[in-house]
Order: C-alpha cells, then structure tokens, then sequence
C-alpha cells in the first residue's frame, strides 16, 4: 500500500510549517533538523512506498519563494535515488 503525502501550497506559508507538515506526514525522525538537507537523508532512507502529491505548486512558489524550487530540486533528486518514492506536481 502506498502512503500518500500531500503538500498544499494553499495552506504552506512558510519554510518552518512546510517542514513540520513533512515532519509529521512522513513521520521523520526525531532528528530531523528541519532543512533540505536533513529531509534528502530522510527521503532516501524511507523504506516503505510514499508518493508525494504538492498541491497549488504556483501558490507555494508565492509563499516560499526560490525555497520551494529548492524542495523541488530536493524531491525529484530523492525520487530518483529512492524507488519507494515518488513524487507529483500540480
């Protein structure tokens, strides 16, 4: 079964709540330092199915600015490496 993780750009106004929303969809560890990097090493040790569904892409660029092209960077590059991953965009 695959876990679905959606990321709504909407309701995402800042990097601190895009991080705790991942935090808590993805269930990351307790280490999770809350940044790109920590979230890559995360990501590409899941080992269980998630897709990851970002919602209103447009309105998170609004809200995280060149942050959000960066998690996207972040994301695909985890998809690639990670087959438990994937990933959509909207």
């Amino acid at each position: 079964m695959v876990e679905i993780v959606t990321l709504n750009g909407d309701v995402i106004l800042n990097r601190e709540q895009l991080h705790g929303v991942l935090a808590v969809q993805l269930e990351l560890p307790a280490w999770y330092g809350g940044n790109l990097d920590a979230l890559m090493d995360c990501l590409t040790d899941l080992n269980r199915d998630v897709h990851i569904h970002i919602v209103s892409y447009d309105k998170l660029v609004e809200h995280l600015e060149s942050y959000a092209a960066r998690l996207l960077q972040v994301l695909r590059r985890a998809e690639k490496e990670n087959s438990h991953l994937t990933l959509t965009v909207e």
